[in-house]
């Protein structure tokens, strides 16, 4: 079931986020899969694979430069930044076409060579692929997380109205630059223990 769905642009803050750190995160409610997720290094894509037991592809939503606005600069803050790509992808089955994760990425292309600033904007690569091509490997800094209701984009993947969301927000540095600004959003009910066999 192939999605169109953009996801929501009015994300909050990172002031607004709560911390991935600490006894914080298991005051929000959440299972122990869903903690671990939080606190993994980075892109929920790997673990997400591991517990559908299915690859998942990568299906690109919106691929464009947008407009440095205040909000923007301050997600890359000290990172001065001048041209920002934003990425929106789905993650699919790479069998059957379902939507199982909107990833939502705000690009620094200066800090990427030529060969991988056309990738992000070519390629139907998600970020963290991409940036494994860089010859160092980015570091990850977690930022924060938020868990939304979202009815429209709920019914679109075939769940719930009531749907939650686990959104999860981190930054990519690249050789001592904020590169990217990347929120993960995942329904809940896809985090239940599946039983085997």
């Amino acid at each position: 079931m192939p999605s169109s769905h953009q996801p929501n642009d009015a994300q909050p803050a990172f002031a607004d986020l709560a911390p991935i750190s600490g006894y914080h995160v298991q005051t929000k409610g959440l299972t122990g899969i869903e903690r671990m997720l939080l606190v993994s290094d980075g892109t929920f894509t790997p673990q997400l694979e591991a517990l559908l037991g299915r690859p998942l592809v990568i299906k690109v939503l919106r691929n464009g430069e947008v407009p440095v606005d205040a909000r923007i600069a301050e997600r890359f803050a000290p990172t001065p930044v001048t041209t920002i790509w934003r990425r929106q992808v789905a993650q699919a089955d790479a069998l059957s076409g379902r939507t199982y994760m909107h990833a939502d990425s705000y690009v620094n292309i200066d800090a990427f060579g030529n060969d991988l600033r056309r990738h992000l904007i070519e390629s139907a690569l998600g970020i963290g692929r991409i940036a494994r091509m860089l010859p160092r490997p980015p570091e990850r800094e977690p930022v924060g997380f938020y868990i939304e209701q979202n009815e429209a984009e709920a019914l679109e993947l075939g769940l719930e109205r009531t749907e939650q969301f686990l959104c999860k927000v981190y930054r990519m540095k690249v050789a001592g630059a904020y590169a990217a600004v990347i929120t993960e959003r995942m329904p809940r009910s896809l985090l239940a223990i599946r039983q085997s066999g």
